[in-house]
């Protein structure tokens, strides 16, 4: 059985030149948590703060939940995400 790596790929440095904030998949699951751990947010409220697409950011969140890199998230009644209490980042 083979392993299932998410995929981490990044951009060429011309595209953070260009402007794009994050560019490099890894860099941005990395802001996401760091968005995440100062307040939940919705989906709209991340992909607007990444400037990624909300499906983007929906792929993200799920990666970010899967393995290798399980990130226990949940999600509140108004849609807004959040890693769970106690949770921190061992980087």
């Amino acid at each position: 059985m083979s392993t299932v790596w998410p995929s981490i790929r990044c951009q060429s440095d011309a595209a953070v030149a260009v402007g794009q904030p994050h560019a490099c998949r890894a860099e941005r699951l990395i802001e996401m948590i760091r968005l995440l751990k100062g307040r939940p947010q919705t989906s709209r409220e991340l992909a607007d703060a990444l400037g990624v697409s909300i499906r983007t950011v929906q792929d993200d969140l799920a990666a970010l939940q899967s393995w290798p890199m399980y990130v226990p998230l949940w999600r509140d009644d108004d849609g807004r995400w959040a890693p769970l209490e106690g949770w921190r980042l061992g980087i």
